[in-house]
């Protein structure tokens, strides 16, 4: 159950990202479904949380104490940004493009800590992993990585990190009085979300292979 609740944690955050990806109503509505799931994923991990104040706590500890208060930030900021639910507090939102960036490096580090329990249970549900020729697993590897740091340098990960720092110039008026230039709504693309999900993961990938290594 743990697993295949981590996976549907993963393939979750590939989609929704990037606000604009499928919809804005995706990202509000689905970032609170995910928000559940990752109350269940505590839950099933709260031994380590109760644990927390009692024993004696390396950094590794710290990292991830921090992962889950970014993370607890990055969705109440993103729930006070919505409009969909009432509140629209936009101010906030260079603040929840912040919090999104650092989470992201946070959730590498995550799971390069938890390095060994994903590859042992990937190859245990997929064994033909297993036989893949050390050369041809290394040519992935490298193509992997590179994919991954590439698609940190065209992803927005820059301007969401630098979001509250940078001095924006007004916006046209959209109409409703928040100032915002309105959105245009495209139809949904399979390829682009399919895209953007294999971006997004090897920009996770990537970070945490790097993380893993400078741990060893």
């Amino acid at each position: 159950m743990r697993f295949c609740l981590d996976v549907l944690l993963f393939v979750f955050i590939t989609t929704f990202f990037k606000c604009h990806l499928i919809s804005v109503d995706y990202h509000v509505w689905g970032g609170l479904v995910f928000f559940g799931f990752s109350l269940w994923h505590v839950w099933l991990n709260r031994k380590w949380l109760t644990g927390f104040g009692r024993r004696k706590k390396g950094w590794r500890d710290w990292g991830n104490m921090l992962f889950l208060l970014v993370w607890l930030a990055m969705i109440v900021t993103g729930i006070l940004c919505a409009r969909q639910l009432g509140i629209g507090w936009f101010f906030l939102k260079p603040w929840h493009k912040f919090l999104g960036a650092i989470s992201l490096l946070l959730l590498a580090f995550h799971i390069s800590c938890h390095w060994a329990y994903l590859r042992e249970n990937i190859l245990r549900r997929c064994p033909p992993l297993r036989k893949v020729p050390h050369t041809l697993g290394a040519a992935l590897l490298a193509g992997t990585l590179c994919f991954g740091f590439w698609s940190f340098a065209d992803s927005g990960f820059g301007k969401w990190i630098s979001a509250p720092f940078v001095a924006s110039s007004p916006l046209p008026s959209s109409g409703d009085g928040s100032g915002r230039k309105k959105h245009q709504t495209q139809p949904f693309n399979p390829a682009k979300v399919s895209k953007y999900m294999a971006e997004s993961a090897a920009m996770i990938y990537a970070c945490a292979y790097m993380m893993r290594k400078k741990q060893e």
